[in-house]
């Protein structure tokens, strides 16, 4: 059955990036919302800031060899108190306003963090445990996850919060994710919905011993979760044996619930793009209680040029206006989509 991406979510906004001089969005890698400013790690070595409006504000550092700058960015986290950029061995600390703090050295290779609000931080490292739990010196607190073959291949994507608990997909494919309660200080692996098909996590190590990460794309037998995001009350999970077949499941945490809808049956009646790619991206980016996805306006102007039958609608009348707004499509900065799911009966 056919359903529009409107009625799947309670609110939704578009935000357009200013197109600055300095504060050009190539490849994405990373969105976080924090009071209200959009903060984008792009082109795997900058980090630019943009206010509630997409108004380009500053850069934050960059690349050489002066205090607080870096050689090569691997991860971000903005809380309360600090913005930290993410070497390899090295977490660079800045103040909500940019300006540089400190430096902690670590003692192993790290490719994701995630800020604690007691100032500890989750970093996703690379040998003997997957992911360590670190006080703001950098100093070891405990360790999580033995390493194994799926952790070593890692996700490109990292830690996720939604409320009070923190997540990393730590599997390839499996339904499985570590979720760890930042109130108890507790870290757990959990499935991360009813998936009777699932790979567990043995099977995976079986299949990337056979098969290698190719497993992901050949195996077409066994139901696969290829990636997730939480914000909010909300875990999205993609789920698929093959593209053709693949599901979107919207996981609602507090009443551990979930449903799914077939990809190819959702008409995105919001940005006009297929998948819908809207949703599908929402892996890169997050807010205190919303997910965050992304679109480039020559996208949205070929989306528009594709969906002409729907021309009629608000929601096409609205995004061609933002559209005209923009000058050249091909030059203009991403426009952001913010979006809230809506609990499914």
């Amino acid at each position: 059955m056919k359903v529009d991406l409107s009625s799947l979510l309670s609110s939704y906004k578009l935000v357009p990036l200013e197109t600055h001089p300095d504060g050009l969005v190539g490849s994405i890698q990373k969105i976080i919302k924090h009071h209200g400013h959009y903060f984008l790690y792009t082109d795997r070595n900058r980090l630019l800031e943009f206010d509630s409006s997409g108004r380009f504000i500053r850069r934050i550092s960059r690349q050489g060899g002066g205090p607080g700058e870096y050689s090569h960015m691997k991860d971000f986290d903005v809380n309360e108190h600090f913005i930290a950029i993410l070497e390899n061995r090295k977490i660079h600390y800045f103040d909500l306003e940019g300006e540089y703090l400190r430096t902690v050295h670590l003692a192993q290779g790290t490719s994701h963090i995630k800020l604690l609000p007691n100032g500890d931080a989750l970093i996703k490292t690379d040998r003997d445990y997957g992911i360590r739990l670190i006080d703001q010196n950098g100093k070891l607190k405990k360790n999580f996850l033995e390493m194994n073959k799926a952790l070593t291949i890692g996700q490109e994507f990292g830690f996720y919060q939604a409320d009070s608990l923190a997540f990393y997909f730590s599997g390839i494919a499996s339904n499985i994710i570590w979720q760890y309660d930042l109130s108890s200080g507790k870290g757990e692996n959990i499935p991360v919905i009813e998936l009777p098909e699932g790979i567990s996590p043995e099977e995976e190590e079986n299949l990337l011993t056979e098969q290698g990460f190719d497993y992901v794309f050949t195996n077409t037998g066994d139901t696969k979760i290829r990636h997730i995001s939480a914000a909010g009350q909300y875990l999205i999970s993609y789920v698929y044996k093959t593209d053709p077949d693949a599901i979107i499941y919207f996981c609602h945490l507090p009443t551990k619930t979930a449903k799914g809808y077939p990809v190819k049956n959702i008409t995105d009646d919001v940005l006009f793009q297929h998948a819908p790619l809207s949703l599908s991206f929402s892996m890169y980016g997050q807010s205190e209680n919303a997910f965050i996805s992304f679109v480039y306006p020559y996208e949205i102007e070929g989306g528009l040029e594709e969906y002409k039958s729907l021309k009629d609608l608000q929601n096409y009348q609205r995004l061609q206006e933002m559209l005209d707004t923009l000058g050249d499509v091909d030059d203009a900065n991403p426009v952001l989509f913010e979006f809230i799911p809506k609990q499914q009966p």
